[in-house]
């Protein structure tokens, strides 16, 4: 019994330690239309919710910063990105990690 309440224990702490991390950003689409026929051009807003504490990093590239921000959709989807995604402004600070300001 003693034996087996152990590997119970050892079990619950692995699938603890297995379990993947809270994820700080919650995303929600807008204004996505009900239907829509073939050739037809929409726009979806896509707004992100982030909890104290974190941040994204905006859509620029940078030779030796941050892994920029990418929205995707799950394939295989019958639509494609048609244009550039709109960004607002983003805040800029200093980031020790890549000794410089990053947005």
């Amino acid at each position: 019994m003693r034996l087996l309440l152990c590997l119970l224990l050892g079990a619950l702490m692995y699938a603890q330690d297995a379990a993947p991390p809270p994820d700080p950003v919650k995303w929600r689409l807008a204004d996505t239309p009900k239907t829509v026929k073939p050739g037809q051009v929409f726009t979806v807003i896509v707004t992100a919710k982030i909890d104290e504490g974190w941040h994204l990093y905006s859509f620029k590239k940078h030779e030796d910063g941050p892994v920029p921000l990418t929205i995707t959709a799950p394939t295989p989807q019958s639509f494609r990105l048609l244009g550039s995604i709109d960004a607002p402004v983003g805040l800029t600070a200093f980031e020790e990690t890549f000794g410089r300001e990053v947005e």
